[in-house]
């Protein structure tokens, strides 16, 4: 088991004893140790047949040498002597191995013990002559034992110091975690059995810290110092460690956003990279665009978030995210993280800004439309978009360009306000045929197309002009139809009128069947069968003698024939002369014509 390190020879009168056997042996506590031992003496200090009986002696420093024989309070070890009274701490564990008499001084030790650590030597009797003691030095060799034990017990005791109270520090044994608050100092004392003594070094996180003894101390604690602290106990004959967790308690730092954007175009979602934000920046998405923005602060016990949008607080959000669906304009703005706990609070910011397609103005007092100027047209087009639009135009297909604004007379200008632009195109020439214009916008998320057209005459048609021209003409065609309807009413009553005033005319005409005799008394009703639309007959007008002609009828007036295709209708007619009036002789009954007048 243990190789022989050294040997020791001695002579007395001439004769040799000598031993040989390991200077220094080590045994693990509780373990056994087997020493192999030899040893010589002066055969001749021996008779026949007499014993020879060896002990093992613990040194002592009361006893340089001691024999067992005669000193009862000298107690061996070990012996083969079965008379022999050992050592209680001894008993059944040292053990003499081997016949002294051929030179065997073996020793065994079971179960070693650490007071069993010292120096061992050997003593050799016989009845007479032989005794011997095999003492440490003059050439002899004494083994020492040593009781090794590896590291075992390793304990970590902290002390715990609130910086801003006075006293005795908190102090926490055999515990594996320790809840501390940032500020505080933090000691950290570790100790550990083992033989011979382990020297003790610390790691955190796999790493060496501090110096390589039994103490650590952390001052003013903070969320960086916190973590698993090990002490690590180390010998020749093995090693051991242990553990505490450190944990600090601090107030919110600085918090983080962290970005997840999802990209729509049209009908397609596209997720986009989640990506990290710092405080104070400005985070830029597209108008349709959704955001989920995760407040994430580093603070023990765990920070609770709330956010705000400008003034006002929104909605607490599950998981510490906001959530934003379908961006519009009205989302920009300025948001707000507060994260508290405990210990404090800290807030932190970030300002969105959504960018979108070019638009029409959402100003009423901005129009986008054409119209005559000036012997030519006047364009004028607003569109707002982030960033802000370039607005180019187009005449009849072709875009204009510097070379064809120098060439037709063409004025192009531009009004950037913020995200709005207004772009004024101004021409002038030959309006004898229709014209087609375009306004284009666009920035890198879009166009927009704004056409019109310009008729030859004067109407010039646009999305905004197209609604304005209908508006007038519904509003002429509402006057327009009230006068027809108040001119036919006037109509219609004058010719009510005309009808009734016809109707009472003919009513005073016409004599009453009632009267017949009356009538036909009267000299001055010349009665005639009359055609309408017909002219007199030729006899009509035969020569009479004075007193019996009738006064003309004018002749300003051609009636016309009458029409062949219509059968003659016999109408009458009569003529009522006072007696009274300017000297018109009255005729008689007798002298009374008739005339056929027929209607064409």
């Amino acid at each position: 088991m243990f190789s022989i390190l050294g040997a020791g020879i001695r002579s007395q009168a001439g004769q040799e004893y000598t031993i040989t056997m390991s200077p220094s042996v080590s045994v693990q506590r509780g373990f056994a140790v087997y020493i192999p031992c030899q040893f010589t003496y002066n055969q001749g200090d021996l008779s026949r047949n007499e014993k020879v009986v060896a002990y093992w002696i613990k040194h002592s420093p009361q006893h340089h040498s001691c024999s067992p024989s005669s000193q009862p309070d000298c107690l061996p070890v070990a012996t083969n002597d079965q008379n022999q009274i050992v050592e209680r701490s001894a008993k059944d564990r040292f053990y003499l191995f081997g016949d002294p008499r051929k030179g065997n001084c073996s020793l065994v030790i079971r179960d070693a013990r650490i007071e069993d650590e010292g120096q061992y030597y050997l003593r050799i009797e016989g009845k007479r002559y032989l005794k011997f003691s095999f003492l440490q030095g003059n050439g002899n060799t004494s083994p020492y034992v040593h009781v090794i034990e590896p590291p075992q017990k390793v304990n970590i005791t902290v002390d715990i110091t609130d910086s801003r109270q006075l006293g005795l520090p908190e102090r926490k044994e055999g515990v594996n975690h320790v809840t501390v608050k940032e500020g505080n100092t933090v000691t950290l004392i570790c100790t550990a059995d083992g033989r011979p003594p382990p020297n003790l070094s610390w790691m955190k996180e796999n790493q060496k810290v501090g110096e390589p003894t039994g103490y650590l101390q952390l001052r003013e604690i903070g969320p960086e110092d916190a973590g698993k602290y090990q002490c690590l106990a180390n010998s020749q004959h093995g090693s051991l460690k242990t553990m505490v967790e450190v944990i600090v308690q601090y107030h919110p730092k600085m918090p983080v956003f962290n970005i997840s954007q999802t990209h729509r175009r049209g009908s397609i979602l596209t997720q986009g990279c989640s990506k990290e934000l710092a405080s104070d920046s400005e985070l830029t998405a597209q108008e349709g665009d959704s955001l989920e923005v995760f407040c994430k602060a580093d603070s023990n016990p765990p920070a609770a978030t709330s956010w705000v949008k400008g003034d006002s607080p929104l909605q607490k959000p599950l998981d510490n995210q906001l959530r934003l669906t379908n961006l519009t304009v009205a989302d920009e703005g300025v948001y707000v993280c507060k994260a508290t706990n405990m210990f404090g609070g800290i807030q932190r910011t970030f300002w969105l800004s959504v960018t979108y397609a070019p638009k029409l103005s959402r100003s009423p007092q901005k129009n986008t439309t054409c119209s005559y100027h000036d012997n030519g047209f006047l364009c004028v087009c607003t569109l707002h978009a982030k960033p802000p639009p370039r607005i180019e135009w187009e005449v009849d297909g072709e875009r204009i360009t510097e070379e064809r604004r120098r060439r037709e007379n063409l004025t192009v200008q531009a009004l950037v306000q913020k995200n709005e632009v207004t772009s004024t195109l101004k021409w002038t020439g030959s309006l004898d045929r229709a014209h087609n214009i375009i306004c284009m916008g666009s920035n890198s998320y879009g166009i927009q197309n704004i056409p019109f057209l310009l008729d030859a005459q004067r109407h010039p048609t646009s999305e905004s002009s197209i609604e304005r021209s209908l508006f007038v003409a519904g509003i002429c065609g509402i006057f327009l139809g009230a006068g027809i309807l108040m001119l036919c009413l006037f109509l219609i009553r004058v010719f009510k009128k005309k009808k009734a005033l016809l109707e009472a005319s003919h009513v005073e005409g016409t004599p009453s069947r009632r009267e017949p005799q009356e009538e036909s008394k009267n000299s001055t009703h010349i009665y005639g069968n009359i055609f309408p639309m017909a002219p007199r007959l030729s006899w009509v007008n035969k020569s009479k003698p004075a007193q019996e002609r009738k006064p003309k009828v004018p002749q300003g007036s051609t009636v016309p024939a009458p029409r062949r295709s219509e059968p003659p209708e016999l109408q009458y007619a009569a003529i009522d002369f006072k007696p009274k009036s300017k000297g018109v002789p009255a005729l008689s009954n007798d002298d009374v014509e008739y005339s056929s007048i027929q209607r064409k």
